[in-house]
């Protein structure tokens, strides 16, 4: 993949990204309501998520980001729930691609090694987390971040592409 698609797929990446964040942050800030709509639409998820897998397999970026986006987006699952079911996503898809990956030789071993250090200890701290903080302030905090994620895709995407200019 040449730099210029790979940017391409960044900035959309970012766009989808900052666009659900926006979205649901205004969605959440409404006032509760006993009947608000939480009807299950996981039956969506394979469609959406197939996009999803299909960009793993060509660049990193997105997986779980899009994964928690679609899964507090379509189900009334507890944040909890959403964590592990979307680590769980990650893992089955990461796996696949990561290990095309390490048969050709694409992969720097001692920055996998910092990876996998950091992603640890953040992931039992996460776990930990997750089950202690209510529902509404952790899919607040989960959107603030996806916001921030996709905002970063697209500072990212413009300064390269500004670059090559």
């Amino acid at each position: 993949m040449s730099a210029g698609s790979q940017n391409l797929l960044n900035a959309i990446l970012g766009a989808i990204l900052v666009s659900t964040a926006s979205w649901q942050l205004a969605y959440s800030i409404r006032p509760l309501k006993a009947n608000r709509d939480t009807r299950d639409r996981s039956p969506l998820l394979s469609w959406l998520m197939f996009p999803v897998g299909a960009e793993v397999g060509f660049s990193s970026a997105g997986a779980g980001a899009l994964g928690s986006a679609a899964l507090l987006s379509l189900t009334p699952l507890a944040p909890a729930q959403i964590v592990g079911t979307d680590i769980a996503f990650g893992f089955a898809v990461s796996l696949i691609g990561s290990g095309a990956h390490w048969f050709s030789h694409a992969t720097n071993p001692e920055l996998l090694m910092q990876l996998i250090a950091g992603g640890i200890f953040g992931a039992i701290s996460g776990t930990l987390l997750s089950t202690r903080i209510p529902r509404r302030p952790l899919r607040f905090a989960l959107w603030v971040w996806l916001l921030i994620l996709g905002g970063q895709f697209i500072f990212n995407s413009y300064h390269v592409w500004a670059a090559t200019r």
